[in-house]
């Protein structure tokens, strides 16, 4: 290559996406607004347990049970987290729910009210609160940072956003409209979650 001119290389047309695989639903993805639709919990089901749930588990870092996710993390530390604030999800009450990847349940942690302090905190809560349910995604920073120190927080912010490509690919072939958010305030983000220091909230994921 000659240092003092650039060079172009042409590439081939891309290949055609297929209509239910990864290309058809990377050729649909979307950033939709509120749909009014309801959600079934099946579909709360899917979207978390392929766009950020557990892969398999496999024997490492001195664990005989250490999850593999569908959204890994820098390093293999299983640091990733999401909680769900279902506002219209059939058989589910509002509140804060952390998603429990291992068996794919939601914990109930937090009410009604700590869920709309979560969407108060972002810049465009009125779209927000019409959504059938958030996804609050976010990471532990605690295992990585004893590993990489400091610069962990940045890998987790790399991981969070994969986890959102995921969950964005996820909601386009069950047909969800869905919108990623990251104008918001981090700190009453976590506040109303009652997480610390340790956990950083890196964006809202809001489907329906």
């Amino acid at each position: 290559m000659n240092g003092d001119a650039m060079s172009r290389v042409s590439l081939p047309p891309r290949a055609a996406p297929d209509s239910h695989g990864l290309l058809g639903a990377l050729s649909r993805r979307r950033s939709g607004g509120p749909s009014g639709v309801p959600l079934s919990r099946a579909d709360v089901a899917t979207l978390l347990g392929w766009g950020c749930g557990t892969s398999r588990v496999v024997m490492a870092y001195g664990r005989d049970e250490h999850l593999l996710r569908t959204a890994p993390m820098p390093g293999g530390i299983d640091a990733l987290r999401v909680w769900v604030l279902p506002r219209l999800v059939e058989e589910i009450d509002y509140g804060v729910y952390a998603h429990e990847p291992r068996r794919g349940d939601l914990l109930h942690v937090a009410d009604a009210g700590a869920a709309q302090r979560v969407i108060a905190s972002a810049s465009q809560a009125p779209a927000l609160s019409k959504r059938a349910a958030v996804l609050v995604v976010g990471a532990s920073l605690a295992e990585g940072r004893l590993k990489y120190g400091t610069q962990f927080d940045d890998n987790a912010l790399l991981g969070c956003g994969g986890a959102l490509q995921s969950l964005h690919l996820v909601a386009t072939m069950l047909g969800i409209e869905a919108c990623s958010y990251t104008g918001f305030v981090r700190t009453e983000a976590a506040q109303a979650l009652g997480v610390g220091d340790d956990v950083i909230v890196a964006a809202l994921f809001a489907v329906g």
